[in-house]
């Protein structure tokens, strides 16, 4: 009997055509889109159904030790990992579908609020991650903008979340500026990570991690919906073992921040 190879498993003209798919577009096309709170409920719940036989898959299948498998066929360690990772990737999906979630059904209203104290607050979250990797942020004058807070720090921690993902030097290093420019704030986040090539970042308004370490895919795509729905613009630079440069536009507030 024949058995299916991965690759016959995995993808499909409609899935390909499913992933190009904006999560704005399906945000708007959607009825959920008028309901905020029964779309919130029901993200939760799709969330909440996945975790518990998804984290059983992962937590068996890394029980499975080599020693286990002596005699085996070759296969059958080929389909283990390929169990075995893509319960990871449902997992780390249904976390980026959550927090893209957020996004839309959790904005608070757009208040003047200080860069640095947002910034503080996305490091406060990620301080185990930060000390763990030996992170220094180097952070220039930071102005006020008129924004949703909880949009601001995300924005701060998904991206420093990245950062810290391509570390490959200690100690990793990211700074913050700013700078306003008629009636916006332009805001620069660069680090010396191990960067990417140009042809990594497709799009990064559509979602497509295709793996666990993935963490551009869902990452740019909340911050992409952060900053569209201020009109503003999103620009990312990256060379390999260089780092990465992303910079981001917010509409600027009449009060200044604090250095």
């Amino acid at each position: 009997m024949n058995q299916p190879s991965p690759s016959e498993t995995h993808g499909s003209s409609d899935s390909e055509a499913a992933e190009t798919s904006t999560f704005g577009e399906l945000c708007e096309s959607s009825t959920l889109r008028q309901d905020r709170a029964a779309f919130e409920a029901l993200m939760g719940q799709i969330s909440h159904a996945l975790q518990e036989p998804v984290r059983a898959i992962c937590s068996f299948s890394r029980l499975i030790k080599p020693e286990d498998l002596t005699g085996a066929d070759a296969h059958v360690r080929e389909y283990l990992d390929f169990i075995s990772r893509g319960a990871r990737q449902i997992e780390f999906s249904m976390q980026g579908w959550v927090r893209l979630a957020h996004v839309v059904t959790r904005a608070q209203p757009a208040v003047p609020v200080d860069l640095r104290s947002c910034l503080d607050t996305a490091v406060a979250l990620l301080r185990k991650s930060i000390n763990e990797t030996n992170v220094t942020f180097a952070i220039g004058p930071l102005p006020s903008v008129l924004a949703p807070p909880n949009h601001v720090v995300a924005l701060f921690r998904e991206i420093s979340v990245n950062s810290i993902a391509s570390a490959h030097v200690e100690p990793l290093s990211i700074s913050v500026t700013a700078e306003t420019q008629g009636g916006r704030v332009r805001v620069t986040i660069s680090d010396n990570g191990r960067g990417f090539e140009p042809g990594k970042l497709r799009r990064f308004d559509q979602i497509f991690p295709r793996e666990e370490s993935d963490h551009l895919g869902f990452g740019l795509a909340v911050c992409h919906q952060i900053v569209t729905r201020t009109n503003g613009t999103l620009d990312i630079d990256s060379k390999p073992d260089y780092g990465t440069t992303i910079r981001f536009d917010l509409p600027a507030a009449s009060s200044t921040g604090r250095a």
